[in-house]
């Protein structure tokens, strides 16, 4: 039997869309491994831009026309937000 230690085998750190190298990627689970962690990040990552542009002032049609999402979309959200802390 042959055993092969991981520094034996050949390969190219190609990364994905998220990050560029899987050795400096800062998460814990890789989102080829973890079905829908990339979908989750990529959605987190679009909000957080949503919020800075909020913060920056710009309006809710600004925002949607950069996020390709409608205002009425990005209105509903900021109302689900809402509910649940009035409740909580």
């Amino acid at each position: 039997m042959v055993e092969l230690w991981f520094e034996d085998i050949e390969w190219r750190d190609v990364g994905c869309e998220l990050y560029p190298r899987c050795l400096e990627c800062p998460l814990e689970r890789c989102v080829e491994e973890e079905p829908r962690l990339r979908q989750r990040l990529k959605l987190e990552m679009r909000a957080e831009r949503m919020r800075e542009l909020r913060a920056k002032g710009r309006s809710t049609a600004e925002i949607a026309r950069e996020a390709r999402s409608t205002g009425r979309l990005m209105i509903q959200r900021r109302w689900r937000r809402w509910a649940t802390a009035w409740t909580s």
